[in-house]
């Protein structure tokens, strides 16, 4: 995972109004697969923290590998997560466009792209663009 600087300086003043010591992930499961969920957090003696970027991050095994190839960002004054990846299921593509398509080369078996909005709920790409709306990165 990455911490950009500006994401880094918003993120430390939050935490440090809110006598935080770093950042909780924890897991939700979701039509798209298993999501981040990050949270404020004062951490004790025994979790796993580790140090991305000037952030504390407390995180299991699980969840590392989830948030490995993301990044919190500042966009348009809002804390943002993105998958630095491309692939289905996230939504929330950086740096360049999909025209509505997933760029992954794989079948799909019927499960959710990303590419639209599920009867179920929200499935991640419905118009956000990852940028402060994207449900299941905020």
């Amino acid at each position: 995972m990455k911490i950009t600087e500006e994401a880094k300086n918003v993120l430390n003043q939050v935490l440090a109004e809110n006598n935080a010591d770093g950042l909780l992930v924890t897991l939700q499961e979701t039509c798209c697969g298993k999501n981040p969920v990050f949270q404020m957090a004062v951490f004790d003696e025994n979790d796993p923290v580790d140090e991305i970027d000037g952030i504390r991050v407390c995180a299991g095994e699980d969840e590392k590998s989830v948030i490995e190839d993301m990044m919190i960002d500042l966009v348009n004054g809002e804390l943002v997560v993105l998958n630095t990846v491309c692939g289905c299921g996230d939504g929330c593509h950086h740096d360049h466009e999909h025209d509505g398509e997933c760029c992954s080369s794989h079948e799909h078996d019927g499960e959710c792209c990303g590419n639209h909005e599920s009867e179920s709920g929200c499935c991640s790409n419905h118009g956000n663009e990852g940028h402060g709306g994207c449900c299941h990165h905020e």
